[in-house]
């Protein structure tokens, strides 16, 4: 059997072209119910790998769940914005991935419709 090397998972931090796979509920021993937003890079030498953020589940227009849920629909976060995520679920965005707080992974900070996207209004 060959060796085994231990790697990190993590995509690398840039801007990508990226199809949204979802979000889904998760759960933290540590900071407890949130959501995970996942897209699937498009192109290029990661395609094909995901890149992940978790917010909090309920969306205000300062957090980064109101943010993304508002980037899905290319608008600005606000008050009464209704956005179902599953509307958007493979359409292709450019998103943002840095480093995460902690600095050991790294993490989508944001995305914006691509210009291929269906969700530009």
């Amino acid at each position: 059997m060959p060796p085994f090397k231990i790697a990190n998972n993590c995509l690398p931090i840039g801007a990508y072209l990226a199809e949204f796979v979802g979000v889904e509920v998760s759960n933290h021993p540590e900071y407890g119910d949130g959501l995970k937003w996942t897209f699937a890079v498009s192109e290029g030498p990661q395609q094909g790998r995901e890149a992940y953020r978790t917010t909090k589940t309920q969306p205000t227009p300062k957090n980064s769940c109101g943010k993304f849920l508002a980037a899905l629909k290319g608008e600005r976060p606000s008050v009464d914005l209704e956005v179902d995520p599953d509307d958007y679920v493979g359409q292709t965005f450019n998103i943002l991935v840095t480093e995460s707080q902690n600095g050991e992974s790294t993490r989508i900070e944001s995305f914006t419709p691509s210009g291929d996207s269906e969700s530009q209004f």
